[in-house]
C-alpha cells in the first residue's frame, strides 16, 4: 500500500522559548511486505519549531527473524532521544541526537548519521567501539579494547567552561581512524571571557598569542611540555573565539591514523576578533602508522593589523 504510519511530535509556535513535541513510539511486526516501504512510510520525528523535540522510536520486526531493528529518524540533532538498558537490536539513526543513559548496553554497533552523547558508562560488542558515520561526544576517561572511526565518524568533546572542565582520556588496545574520519577538538577549549584582560591579543598556550594593539597574554598555568593536558585559551575578553580542546590517547598496540586528530584554536566567523590558541594532544602508542595528521594550531585573527 501507499499509505503511511506517523507518530510525529507537533511543532511549537515558532519562538525560541517554546518547545516542540517529541516523537512517539511505533512498533510494527510483519510476516511479509507487499509494496509497503518501511523506510519512507513510517515516521516518529520530533517537531522542529522553537526548541526542537527529540525523535521517537520505530521498532520493526520480521516475524521470521529472532531480533528486530530499532530506527530513530529525525529532522534535527537539537532535540534529544534517550536510550537506556539492554539494546539487542541493530540501531539505525538518521539526523538525531541520541543520549545514552548510564549502563546502556549494545549487542551491535550503531549505524547512521547524527550525534551520540553518553551520560556515563556504556557497553559495546566485544568492547570494540565503531563510530560509523556519526558523531560521538566523550568527556572524562574511557577505555575500550578497540576503537574505529570510519566513514566520516567523528569524536568530539564538550566545549570547556573553565580550566578545570573534564579533559578526554582514551585508553585502547588498538585504534583506527580512516581517511574520512577524525578526532575534532577544534574550538573545544575555553573562551577568553573573564580570563583574558586585553581586547585584542590572541590566546596563549605553548606559544604566546599575538599582541594586537595591546600586550600579549601569558600562558596560564605551569606545565611540562612532555605531558600536555591543558585546554587552549580564547583570545580577548569575549565569547567569540575558543582555544582547542584536550585529549590524551593511550594506545597499547597500534594507532592507525589515516584521518586526523585536531585541537586547533578558532575565531567565530563574522566577528572581528583575535584567534584562540591551540589545545593539547598527548599520544602514547606502541606503534603509529598511516598518512593522517595531528594538529593543535592557533586560530587566525580577523584580518586587521591591530588584532
Amino acid at each position: 500500500g501507499a499509505g503511511y504510519v506517523k507518530a510525529n511530535g507537533g511543532n511549537a509556535h515558532d519562538v525560541s522559548n517554546l518547545g516542540s513535541g517529541g516523537g512517539g513510539r511505533i512498533a510494527v511486526y510483519y510476516g511479509s511486505l507487499d509494496g509497503f516501504d518501511l523506510g519512507s512510510q513510517i515516521s516518529a520525528a520530533g517537531g522542529t519549531a522553537g526548541s526542537d523535540g527529540g525523535a521517537g522510536t520505530i521498532y520493526l520486526k520480521d516475524k521470521a527473524q529472532d531480533v528486530g531493528e530499532l530506527h530513530i529518524k529525525g529532522n534535527s540533532t537539537s532535540g534529544v532521544t534517550p536510550l537506556s538498558g539492554m539494546v539487542e537490536e541493530q540501531v539505525y539513526i538518521s539526523n538525531v541526537r541520541l543520549d545514552l543513559l548510564e549502563g546502556a548496553e549494545f549487542t551491535q554497533n550503531i549505524i547512521g548519521t547524527g550525534k551520540v552523547i553518553p551520560h556515563g558508562r556504556f557497553v559495546v560488542p566485544s568492547d570494540h567501539l565503531v563510530v560509523d558515520g556519526w558523531e560521538l561526544t566523550l568527556n572524562g576517561e574511557y577505555s575500550f579494547a578497540g576503537l574505529d572511526l570510519v566513514n566520516g565518524g567523528t569524536l568530539v568533546q564538550t566545549s570547556a567552561s573553565t580550566y578545570d572542565s573534564e579533559k578526554l582520556t582514551l585508553t585502547v588496545d588498538n585504534m583506527q581512524i580512516d581517511s574520512s574520519s577524525g578526532i575534532n577538538l577544534d574550538g573545544r577549549g575555553i573562551t577568553g571571557q573573564g580570563v583574558v584582560p586585553d581586547t585584542s591579543a590572541g590566546g596563549s598556550y605553548g606559544g604566546k598569542g599575538g599582541n594586537g594593539y595591546g600586550s600579549s597574554i601569558e600562558p596560564y598555568g605551569v606545565e611540562e611540555y612532555k605531558t600536555p593536558t591543558y585546554f587552549g585559551t580564547g583570545g580577548a575578553d569575549n565569547v567569540y573565539n575558543r582555544g582547542g580542546g584536550s585529549v590524551k590517547l593511550v594506545v597499547n598496540n597500534e594507532l592507525t591514523l589515516d584521518g586526523y586528530i585536531s585541537a586547533n584554536g578558532i575565531r567565530r566567523a563574522g566577528h572581528a576578533m583575535p584567534g584562540g590558541s591551540g589545545g593539547s594532544i598527548w599520544i602514547d602508542a606502541t606503534t603509529i602508522s598511516g598518512a593522517g595528521y595531528v594538529k593543535a594550531n592557533g586560530g587566525n585573527a580577523h584580518d586587521v593589523s591591530n588584532l
